[in-house]
């Protein structure tokens, strides 16, 4: 009797509605997909430039020896060294397109406003095609406005 108890309350509850979860790619896939996009590019494919600084440290030692090395805190994640006028080039700070599941840091911030202040164009995209977009205008002429 217990047995029947139990399956009459299950087969009187109402069926769940399913969650749907967004998936976001992440920053790394966006990375791939914009390097992708700069394959086929003439410029880009000679010229942008991702900078690999740090990630995950497996140990402090590791750690202070990429510090030892010049691996400083906030350094964007993409260069493209090639002027435009009025700028030396461009630095890209590569997020995820959700904003929401990400933020610039204190450090990246501080590394876009002196490379602005050195000559450069500085933007922060969030996903590889705002990436592609603020390339496209950048190397079109367009001024890059800085926003973080």
């Amino acid at each position: 009797m217990f047995n029947k108890e139990i399956n009459l309350k299950l087969s009187t509850n109402f069926p769940r509605k399913k969650r749907q979860v967004k998936i976001f790619p992440s920053e790394k896939q966006e990375s791939y997909a914009l390097k992708k996009w700069a394959d086929y590019h003439p410029i880009c494919k000679k010229a942008l430039l991702h900078i690999k600084n740090g990630g995950s440290l497996k140990s402090k030692i590791e750690g202070a020896n990429f510090k030892r090395a010049g691996v400083k805190a906030g350094v964007s994640d993409y260069l493209l060294p090639y002027p435009v006028s009025p700028y030396h080039g461009l630095w890209i700070e590569l997020k995820r397109r959700e904003k929401s599941l990400c933020k610039v840091t204190d450090e990246q911030n501080d590394w876009l406003v002196l490379m602005a202040s050195f000559g450069y164009a500085v933007c922060v995209a969030y996903g590889c095609l705002e990436a592609i977009n603020k390339i496209k205008e950048y190397l079109n002429g367009s001024k890059i406005i800085f926003h973080v």
